[in-house]
């Protein structure tokens, strides 16, 4: 099984992913459901910033699964 899984993750101020939302389905609904989670579960960011400050923002990225 081979797949990229297109994701939208919004990201807190504090670097956590609080929503992931698939883009760009793999073709593959357990793939798609399996990046969702692993990005929620394991993903952190260095948040943006403005002016000194943290902030909240939007990452667009994709997952490839190769087997």
């Amino acid at each position: 099984v081979c797949g990229t899984v297109g994701l939208i993750i919004e990201v807190s101020a504090e670097g956590e992913p609080t929503e992931v939302t698939i883009a760009a389905t793999s073709g593959h609904t357990s793939l798609d459901s399996h990046a969702r989670s692993w990005v929620l579960k394991n993903w952190r960011f260095t948040p943006a910033s403005r002016g000194g400050r943290a902030l909240a923002a939007r990452v667009s990225t994709s997952i490839i699964f190769t087997l």
